[in-house]
């Protein structure tokens, strides 16, 4: 096992700070250790480095969990690991805010890193812009294993609505990326020309192209007085989660509601909303279904001054 905790390893009559300790009184628990292990992000549990969790292998569990081949040592875990000769990470993007107003000149900066044993000379750094991928941008230098740079891939000009960024790294020395789960990153930017206020229409071409963006907006722009959300066409959502937006009030509500007489929320799972810690939004003439007579609303945390106004919930 390897026991790693925050203030001590484990509890055994009495805390033990250290893994010597533990192993003095758990004295069937000799080849346990203690060691920070180095994820690959916060949700791949794949490692970076392995040291002080090599393990000799067992005959019974002979791949790990994406089928690689753990061979005689392999690595405490899930995941085995192995040197990747080239592997760039795009690590974050800096100096970079969620919002920005008309005609903001935006440089787009990415922190990459060499993760691979080999001295990195090359890397394409992809962006994609909308869905919409633009020229890649070159980079060559020189890195070595762990090493990071700073580069600055293209620079907006704040004019749309919304720009949803995807930047993501290839072909490191010219070659395949040989861990791929750590390649992408993704950040939205919505405009910002001022508070929100009066009636805003969502679907396609229209003030928002859906209730994400739209949301977006008011979290960011801030809202005076009532905000009116129009559907102009049927949405479909895996599962809704609304939160409570800064500036409203029983007097500054949030209200969502079709452009005409009727429009619907469908979901492809349960629930189709999700209201959490939200406060002061109105559901006006919708249907909200997701067509399995399961849970479509649920509300969590501490709700205040939700209505529902004429709508089919099935």
């Amino acid at each position: 096992n390897d026991l790693k905790g925050v203030s001590y390893v484990g509890y055994a009559s009495a805390t033990k700070s250290t893994i010597a300790d533990w192993q003095a009184t758990v004295v069937t628990d000799h080849k346990s250790v203690s060691v920070e292990p180095q994820f690959l992000t916060e949700s791949c549990f794949d490692l970076t480095d392995s040291t002080g969790l090599s393990v000799a292998a067992l005959a019974a569990v002979p791949d790990d969990i994406n089928g690689t081949n753990r061979g005689t040592t392999t690595t405490m875990g899930a995941y085995h690991y192995y040197t990747r000769n080239n592997n760039a990470t795009p690590v974050e993007l800096l100096d970079i805010q969620s919002a920005y107003a008309s005609n903001t000149s935006v440089p787009v900066k990415v922190a990459v890193r060499n993760d691979g044993s080999n001295t990195l000379t090359s890397l394409d750094i992809n962006v994609e812009i909308n869905g919409v991928l633009q020229q890649p941008y070159k980079w060559t230098g020189s890195l070595a294993t762990g090493a990071i740079d700073t580069v600055t891939i293209t620079t907006l000009q704040i004019a749309d609505s919304y720009y949803q960024l995807k930047i993501y790294t290839s072909l490191p020395n010219g070659s395949a990326d040989l861990q791929t789960e750590n390649d992408t990153l993704n950040h939205l930017i919505v405009r910002c020309d001022g508070v929100l206020s009066g009636t805003y229409k969502i679907g396609q071409g229209k003030d928002f192209e859906n209730l994400d963006l739209a949301f977006m907006a008011a979290k960011y722009c801030g809202i005076n007085g009532n905000v009116r959300f129009e559907l102009t066409e049927d949405i479909i959502v895996n599962s809704k989660t609304f939160q409570t937006v800064p500036g409203t009030s029983a007097n500054n509500q949030i209200v969502i509601a079709p452009a005409g007489t009727k429009a619907s929320i469908l979901a492809k799972s349960s629930p189709v909303i999700m209201l959490k810690d939200v406060e002061n939004i109105k559901f006006q003439n919708l249907n909200i279904s997701d067509g399995t007579q399961s849970v479509v609303v649920k509300m969590a945390g501490i709700c205040r001054n939700i209505t529902f106004d004429g709508c089919n919930i099935n």
